[in-house]
């Protein structure tokens, strides 16, 4: 189920920053500030676990970052 969904963010993204459909999904959300739906289910499931809306955008962003530098798709010269 997170592949397809993966899949349809990706579209989405590639179609916002109108882009080539060769571009990965990674770059693509990272263009179209759209961070990676993974992480944002997790946001929702945060802010609804009593963390306030501020708290977990922050913990997101820091989560995407690291997902970005550490990914091996991306690697350090992409960040």
């Amino acid at each position: 189920m997170l592949n397809r969904l993966v899949r349809l963010q990706r579209l989405m993204a590639v179609h916002i920053c109108s882009a080539y459909i060769t571009i990965s999904a990674e770059a693509a959300n990272v263009i179209a500030d759209t961070p990676p739906i993974d992480l944002l289910v997790k946001e929702r499931r945060d802010r609804y676990k009593s963390k306030n809306k501020k708290e977990a955008r922050v913990e997101l962003e820091r989560q995407w970052q690291l997902k970005w530098v550490t990914d091996p798709l991306c690697g350090p010269y992409m960040a």
